[in-house]
């Protein structure tokens, strides 16, 4: 059987060192996502794009567990760390499990999300989150217009996607804020 304790401190210190290597080479941080896309590879066994599975409840005890306090042991507990950064319609249930934990929230800053399935999902849903969790600011790490589904992913001499794009930003977008 494996030791999943034992694993997920091994994960801690990989960012730990990470983080470090980084630094001896005069490159500073100001935050990170613990992972990226954490749900999707989980429900597409075949998902082509960088992610590490990882349901809500496992990245809330990652960081109240092993992350936040070998930030804290390591002196880089002045990063700024995002939960989630997954697509928004799972944002929701994601979120809430891993803040309303109080030792987890205080380890958190903001919410990372990407800026997809916003078609899906009503895009309210990232102000609710903001005024659920206002210590905590919300960031958009991804979006892109014409990535999937598209048999043509460039379509010379036509606006729509522009269009699109635009209409995501002046209706949608104006929830991110990033961290100073």
């Amino acid at each position: 059987m494996i030791n999943k304790t034992i694993l997920f401190f091994r994960f801690a210190e990989y960012y730990i060192k990470f983080i470090q290597e980084y630094q001896k080479q005069n490159v500073s941080l100001w935050g990170l996502t613990i992972v990226n896309e954490p749900i999707l590879s989980n429900k597409q066994p075949n998902y082509r794009f960088n992610s590490l599975a990882m349901n809500s409840t496992i990245q809330r005890d990652f960081l109240k567990y092993d992350f936040g306090p070998l930030l804290k042991k390591s002196n880089l507990d002045h990063l700024q760390i995002m939960v989630y950064d997954g697509n928004i319609a799972n944002i929701e249930e994601y979120v809430n499990t891993v803040l309303n934990d109080n030792d987890a929230a205080k380890l958190a800053h903001g919410i990372a999300f990407h800026w997809y399935d916003n078609k899906v999902v009503d895009r309210k849903v990232i102000s609710k989150i903001g005024q659920k969790f206002p210590n905590h600011f919300l960031i958009s790490t991804e979006s892109c217009e014409m990535w999937k589904d598209e048999r043509d992913h460039v379509q010379l001499g036509s606006w729509n996607p522009a269009e699109r794009y635009a209409e995501d930003i002046i209706n949608g977008k104006y929830w991110s804020v990033m961290a100073s």
